[in-house]
């Protein structure tokens, strides 16, 4: 299992020593959420900034999850500022080729092209975008806030996109995000999963590490 901590709730006057856990700790990715308050009810503190501070502090694939109203417009300075993986939500444009524009732009820009959507979305929104994608997020809370309680729902919406790549060859990684626990961790694991983004579960214990190899055996 490919293991995401998400700094959404970390201790950003300790980013060293926040992404040093989760290194250390065998994750192979960090989460970095990016809220702009509008297409999400939060605004947070991660923006190009703070990827850039990410960047290169320890040998972490930099997994940005763009929760915003116009993701094409962001993509270049999220690239430039070390992404390497950029997700944007479905719901973000209602026309297709805006879709695809900034799934092609993402990849111009020598990054991986992940796609997400919220819980109310059906997941067969995403089925065009399937085979053009190298992630697929799979929100299991509604976006925006850290600490909620995972969605059983989510279970075969995982299964779904889990039938659909073996189906068709598809080389997406299925990512899943909120309220992230060992033991839904498993259950998400069970239906298909293969990245776990996981917040307050980590860095809201004294035993990250335990914590962090738990779900990386899953």
């Amino acid at each position: 299992m490919i293991l995401s901590p998400s700094i959404l709730n970390c201790d950003y006057s300790n980013l060293t020593g926040e992404l040093q856990k989760a290194y250390e700790s065998g994750a192979e990715f960090i989460h970095l959420d990016v809220m702009d308050g509008v297409f999400v009810p939060s605004k947070g503190l991660i923006q190009e900034e703070m990827v850039a501070r990410v960047n290169g502090q320890f040998p972490l694939v930099n997994d940005v999850h763009l929760m915003v109203v116009h993701p094409l417009k962001r993509v270049k300075a999220f690239a430039e500022a070390g992404a390497n993986i950029i997700t944007f939500h479905v719901e973000a444009y209602h026309r297709p080729s805006m879709i695809k524009k900034t799934i092609e732009l993402i990849h111009s820009c020598g990054c991986r092209a992940g796609i997400s959507l919220k819980p109310g979305t059906r997941v067969e929104a995403l089925v065009p975008y399937l085979p053009l994608v190298d992630l697929v997020l799979v929100m299991s809370v509604e976006p925006g806030a850290g600490g909620q309680s995972f969605m059983e729902e989510a279970l075969p919406r995982i299964a779904f996109l889990a039938n659909r790549k073996k189906e068709h060859g598809y080389h997406y990684l299925i990512e899943v995000d909120g309220g992230i626990v060992y033991e839904t961790g498993k259950k998400c694991a069970e239906a298909g999963v293969e990245v776990l983004v996981s917040g307050s579960y980590l860095y809201h214990s004294d035993d990250f590490k335990g914590r962090a190899e738990g779900l990386i055996a899953l």
